[in-house]
């Protein structure tokens, strides 16, 4: 089978064809370096979660693009959009995981999902409260230092836990 080759353009020993034109799927093998210690403490996550290190770094990086995939849909469906939460009190890679599993549970219909806790909805008040609160915290410094006792935040300030931590 000939191909053309485009100038500059790769062309995919697996299905003879340029690279742009394969399937998201396809697989190809790619080169990723890492330090032995990092790579070391990967798979040891990875063991932990019954895996390995493959799908622990394609989740993380995911999230860093600032989406999640749902396993359920097809290759070539967008992924489904992050929303940044709070991640006090779990780490990265279950905040990840929570992340995939409501991907996961929308399916068909996908709707932006959170990586940690969602943030508390925010009244009007709410908003005035919190600036009125960081305002008088500013003065205080100006005026001679940092307030010995500082004041727990108004309410807009509390995060929800996500539905699959609560359950």
């Amino acid at each position: 089978m000939a191909t053309a080759r485009a100038k500059g353009a790769t062309v995919c020993a697996q299905h003879h064809v340029p690279r742009s034109q394969c399937p998201p799927s396809a697989g190809h093998p790619r080169s990723v370096r890492f330090r032995d210690d990092d790579w070391a403490a990967a798979e040891d996550l990875a063991r932990a979660r019954n895996t390995d290190a493959g799908p622990l770094i394609i989740s993380a990086a995911q999230a860093v693009l600032g989406y999640a995939r749902c396993y359920r849909c097809r290759p070539e469906d967008p992924p489904v959009p992050l929303r940044c939460g709070d991640l006090t009190g779990r780490t990265l890679a279950e905040a990840i995981t929570e992340a995939e599993e409501q991907a996961v549970s929308q399916h068909p219909a996908h709707e932006p999902v959170w990586l940690g806790a969602e943030p508390a909805p925010v009244g009007d008040r709410d908003i005035d409260a919190t600036l009125e609160h960081l305002r008088a915290q500013v003065r205080q410094v100006r005026a001679g230092g940092a307030p010995a006792h500082v004041p727990p935040p108004p309410a807009s300030a509390v995060f929800r836990e996500p539905k699959a931590a609560r359950t």
